[in-house]
């Protein structure tokens, strides 16, 4: 029997198992990226992109913001990572921080500065890839999956039910202010030759990326309200 069928039986498998709990929410091993997920999951309102949760601080009184590298979070351990996995981990890092500092050099009304500050708005950002049920209305239900493939992973990525999560964290002299998540659900994660590619995850990157200066608005915008 071929490698790939042995890998999408057992990956199938387990696909059937989270979809046999469809009823009601997965989220199964998130991230930790975030400071408090029940809050952030079951507290505030969803909708199908983005769940939000807030500090009672008028964010829009901070004109200066600070950028850390973005973290990738590859559910791969480092000993197991292959050095083609690496090398996407290294070039989607230096892709979004990049990025991101050129969209929010940008941004009306913010200044983008090197070093953090009691003046400063810090932002953090992680991104990592994410198992979504394709028959939840809500893309509420997800569960965290391999960035790149391995036993598990692999019927995932070819029952095209692989989508990145965006996950930010806004914070004053490491305070929370804010934080928030977001499926790209429009960009379905594909797999070419048994290989994950930087090209198969940069459209669902360039996408957050365009958004990012609105979301980030309408977040110090909401802290005010």
């Amino acid at each position: 029997m071929k490698i790939q069928s042995v890998l999408g039986s057992v990956a199938l498998g387990t696909l059937l198992l989270f979809n046999g709990c469809a009823s009601k929410p997965v989220y199964q091993e998130q991230t930790g990226f975030l400071n408090d997920y029940e809050t952030l999951l079951f507290a505030s309102s969803l909708d199908s992109k983005i769940v939000r949760s807030y500090s009672q601080q008028d964010l829009k009184k901070f004109e200066k913001i600070a950028v850390a590298s973005v973290r990738v979070i590859p559910a791969i351990p480092p000993e197991e990572q292959t050095d083609a996995q690496k090398e996407l981990y290294r070039r989607m890092t230096d892709y979004l921080t990049e990025g991101l500092k050129k969209e929010l050099s940008e941004a009306e009304g913010l200044e983008l500065v090197q070093n953090p500050s009691s003046q400063t708005l810090d932002i953090e950002v992680a991104v990592s890839a994410v198992e979504v049920h394709l028959n939840d209305a809500k893309w509420n239900q997800f569960s965290k999956t391999a960035l790149g493939l391995n036993v598990v992973s692999y019927g995932v990525y070819m029952d095209e039910a692989v989508r990145i999560l965006i996950e930010m964290r806004l914070s004053k002299e490491k305070k929370l202010q804010a934080q928030s998540m977001q499926i790209m659900k429009d960009n379905v994660i594909r797999i070419e030759e048994n290989v994950l590619e930087f090209n198969a995850v940069k459209p669902a990157l360039d996408a957050w990326l365009k958004e990012v200066n609105t979301e980030l608005e309408s977040i110090r915008a909401s802290s005010a309200e």
